[in-house]
């Protein structure tokens, strides 16, 4: 393989798919922060769930739940069985609050674990029955890839009472953290984690 030259790669550093604020942790940890919006991003992001009164929606939420992690005992996978009950009622919130928006086709709910995955579209099929799917789609972060979508809902899964995040302290943190840089890319206008 030939090797090139230092000066010869180039850094596309404008970005034109998400809102600013989902854009800022990105730019900042990954691209020492020269990441920069293109013109008038915020005002092409801008949705009418970001206007919330009481700022439930915001374009980038982390939110923070009592829950807890388990493993199954059939496919050794994670789940958080409150965590996706949380996604669930953040979704319904949300078309509840906004019955005029049509969001079909325009959701994702990602987790990296396929065990959490298969507990997200249980609580969804039975609270919304099977077209749900159809509507949200809800998969893992590597099922995922390739897709955008307007809203990403992240499933974390990892919860621990010393409050260390899991992902970072087991063996496959890399692998992980780079899920989860994808992720980061597959927005468009509001992520929550």
């Amino acid at each position: 393989m030939k090797s090139r030259p230092a000066d010869s790669v180039h850094l596309l550093n404008v970005q034109y798919r998400m809102h600013p604020q989902i854009s800022r942790f990105p730019s900042k940890i990954f691209y020492d922060s020269k990441l920069t919006d293109g013109v008038d991003m915020t005002k092409k992001c801008t949705q009418i769930w970001h206007q919330h009164p009481q700022n439930y929606f915001p374009p980038y939420c982390f939110y923070d739940l009592a829950g807890r992690e388990g493993t199954s005992k059939k496919t050794a996978s994670l789940f958080n069985y409150e965590e996706a009950v949380a996604a669930l009622q953040l979704f319904d919130r949300l078309c509840v609050e906004y019955p005029n928006v049509q969001f079909g086709g325009r959701i994702g709910v990602i987790t990296p674990y396929k065990e959490q995955r298969n507990s997200l579209r249980r609580q969804f099929s039975f609270r919304f029955q099977k077209e749900i799917i159809q509507a949200v789609d809800i998969n893992t972060i590597d099922g995922f890839q390739g897709q955008e979508k307007d809203i990403i809902i992240l499933s974390c899964v990892r919860a621990n009472p010393d409050q260390i995040i899991g992902f970072l302290s087991d063996g496959a943190s890399f692998f992980l953290l780079s899920l989860y840089f994808i992720f980061l890319f597959q927005c468009a206008v509001s992520m929550w984690v």
